[in-house]
């Protein structure tokens, strides 16, 4: 909720001083000549001095850093981290940790050094190797392709989607376009040319249009503006010279969240109903649909719980609000804002979308494997 202050903070600077804002963007960035940032290693960290007061604790280090990187490079600095950062004990700085310092060289002449961050790119390289380690070890060939299939959907989104998005392009139409690529690209990698991929191709496909409707109504029955995020609200307050659709951003999210559980649904649904064909070749297209819906009921039931559970989880801090509620506002206040109802809507479009690709999917893998027999 912190954040939620800053947005209304913010929202109300904007009002008051109307057209002060840019000036004094502008001269912020003439006090600052510019900002240099570094890795460096902590050598030495004096122990914490704890100030209390009645509001707060904070902690005070002093530390010296040795320059990894960069014009610095192993020159020494001492350093006394702003409090925020080390604002409790798991937050600390040791000896032997790598950071991210910050020079900042005023126009005065003034030099200032800031710890800004922990240096975390190299575990992040561990944790994702173990991931691909994993992924190869249990799947082999089929692992490797998703994971090019992966890597391609990434590349789709940050050199195509994103700058047409920044460039001025329409936010929901670019990222239906990539849904529609990934879609394609990532099932055929996994799972190569058959006719079982191509009937989850179709399904995702169909699904993925219907799911630009079903979020547009919903988004439409609520009012959603799309600046319930503080992350698309800052991103509007960034592109000062252009004017960016936050509800067709919050659309094409939406669409994109949903496409890769999108992808389990619709090649499972084929790939039960070709089973299906083989054990028993001689049921019809009716029999083939009736006992693949049977079985895609069982997966509607544990992606939707599946699906809520990965939403609340990545807002799980802004559920902890609700029952602290220290501003005792009326629990149907919190859950009808605008930051809530979003999470919510993003829920149950993923969700409404999942149970309309289950019988779209069968229903196709029924028409073509009812005609088949054999190539499945």
């Amino acid at each position: 909720m912190y954040m939620r202050l800053k947005q209304y903070i913010c929202i109300g600077i904007i009002f008051a001083i109307g057209g002060s804002l840019i000036p004094s963007v502008v001269f912020a960035q003439q006090n600052t000549v510019k900002d240099e940032f570094f890795r460096a290693r902590v050598i030495q960290a004096s122990e914490d001095v704890v100030k209390k007061d009645d509001a707060h604790v904070s902690i005070i280090q002093k530390i010296r850093v040795r320059i990894l990187s960069g014009s610095e490079k192993g020159n020494e600095y001492d350093i006394t981290p702003n409090p925020e950062f080390t604002s409790t004990k798991k937050q600390n700085i040791e000896q032997g940790d790598v950071v991210v310092v910050a020079k900042t060289t005023l126009n005065s002449g003034e030099i200032r050094w800031d710890v800004i961050d922990q240096y975390r790119l190299p575990n992040m390289g561990w944790a994702f190797a173990i991931f691909i380690g994993l992924v190869i070890f249990f799947t082999r060939k089929r692992g490797v392709m998703s994971l090019v299939g992966l890597a391609v959907s990434v590349a789709i989104l940050g050199f195509v989607v994103i700058p047409q998005i920044l460039s001025g392009g329409n936010p929901l139409v670019w990222c239906l376009a990539g849904a529609l690529i990934i879609a394609i690209v990532s099932l055929y990698l996994a799972h190569g040319f058959s006719t079982r991929t191509s009937i989850a191709v179709v399904g995702t496909l169909i699904t993925v249009l219907l799911s630009v409707g079903v979020g547009a109504l919903f988004v439409w029955l609520t009012r959603l503006s799309g600046a319930g995020n503080e992350d698309a609200f800052y991103l509007q307050l960034t592109q000062l010279g252009m004017s960016l659709d936050l509800r067709g951003l919050l659309l094409g999210a939406m669409i994109i969240g949903t496409l890769g559980v999108l992808d389990d649904v619709t090649t499972a649904q084929s790939a039960v109903v070709g089973e299906l064909h083989l054990a028993n070749p001689s049921f019809s297209r009716a029999e083939l649909y009736a006992r693949g819906l049977s079985v895609g009921r069982e997966h509607i039931t544990s992606l939707v719980n599946t699906l809520a559970l990965a939403y609340i989880g990545a807002s799980f801090p802004l559920f902890l609000y609700i029952p602290l509620n220290k501003s005792e506002q009326p629990v149907w206040l919190l859950f009808n804002s605008e930051f809530l109802a979003e999470e919510i809507i993003r829920t149950l479009v993923g969700s409404t979308v999942l149970v309309l690709a289950v019988p779209i999917t069968t229903l196709i893998a029924a028409t073509v494997f009812g005609k088949k027999t054999h190539h499945v």
